[in-house]
C-alpha cells in the first residue's frame, strides 16, 4: 500500500519527463530517416546528441523516483548513455564496424533500461507499461541484430535506429499520458478524502469512508 498523496506528488511533478523523452525520440527518429542518405558521421552525431540528452533526462527521472525499484539501474544507464554519446560525438569518424558495435550496445542497454522501467510501472499504469515493455524488447532485439550484423550501410542503419527510437518514443509518451491521467484521478480522490490510498494503480477508499457510505453493510 502506498500513500496516494506521496505518489501523486512525485508523479505529478515528473510526468513531463517521459513526455519530453518521447517527443525528442520521435524527432530523432525522423532526423535519422531524413538524413539517411548523408554520411555515417552525420548519423553518428545525431545518435550521440540524442543519447546524451535522453541519458541526462533519465538521471533526472531516477533522482525524482529515488527509492523506487529500478532507479539504481536507471542511474547506471544514464551515466553509460552519456559516455557512449560523448564517444560518438568526439569520434564520429570511427570505422563503420566500431560505430555499429557502439550503437548496438547502446540499443541493447536502452532496451534493458526500458524493460526494467516498465516492470514496476505495471503497478502504476493499466496498459501503458506494456508499451514500454514492448519498446524495450524491440530495442534489445534491434541492438542484437546490429551487433550480429555490424556491416549495415548508412541507410539500413538509419532505418533500424529510427524504428527502435520511434518505439521508445511512443512508449514514453504512453507512460506520460497514462501517469498524468492517473495522478489527476488520484488528486480528485484525495480531495474527497485525504485518507484514501492507492493499491496497484487503483484508488481505494479509506475504511472510514466505506463505513460512512454504507453504515449498515453486512458481511457475507
Amino acid at each position: 500500500v502506498m500513500s496516494s498523496q506521496t505518489l501523486t506528488k512525485t508523479w505529478k511533478s515528473i510526468w513531463w519527463i517521459p513526455l519530453t523523452k518521447g517527443i525528442l525520440a520521435i524527432i530523432a527518429a525522423v532526423m535519422a530517416v531524413v538524413w539517411s542518405h548523408q554520411t555515417m558521421e552525420a548519423l553518428v552525431v545525431i545518435v550521440g546528441v540524442y543519447a546524451i540528452v535522453d541519458s541526462v533526462m533519465t538521471l533526472i527521472n531516477a533522482q525524482a523516483l529515488r527509492g523506487m525499484v529500478g532507479t539504481g539501474f536507471m542511474r547506471a544507464w544514464g551515466i553509460i548513455g552519456i559516455i557512449i554519446g560523448l564517444v560518438l560525438i568526439v569520434h564520429p569518424g570511427f570505422s563503420l564496424h566500431v560505430i555499429a558495435i557502439l550503437i548496438g550496445v547502446w540499443l541493447v542497454l536502452l532496451g534493458v533500461a526500458a524493460t526494467g522501467f516498465a516492470l514496476p510501472m505495471r503497478f502504476v499504469t493499466e496498459k501503458a507499461w506494456a508499451w514500454m515493455l514492448g519498446g524495450g524488447i524491440g530495442l534489445f532485439a534491434l541492438g542484437i541484430v546490429i551487433l550480429v550484423h555490424p556491416g549495415f550501410g548508412v541507410v539500413a542503419m538509419s532505418w533500424l535506429l529510427a524504428i527502435g527510437v520511434l518505439l521508445y518514443g511512443v512508449a514514453n509518451i504512453a507512460i506520460a499520458v497514462s501517469v498524468h491521467k492517473i495522478t489527476n484521478s488520484i488528486s480528485s480522490a484525495v480531495r474527497r478524502d485525504p485518507r484514501n490510498t492507492l493499491i496497484e494503480g487503483e484508488v481505494v477508499d479509506s475504511p472510514a469512508t466505506s463505513q460512512e457510505t454504507s453504515p449498515h453493510r453486512e458481511l457475507k
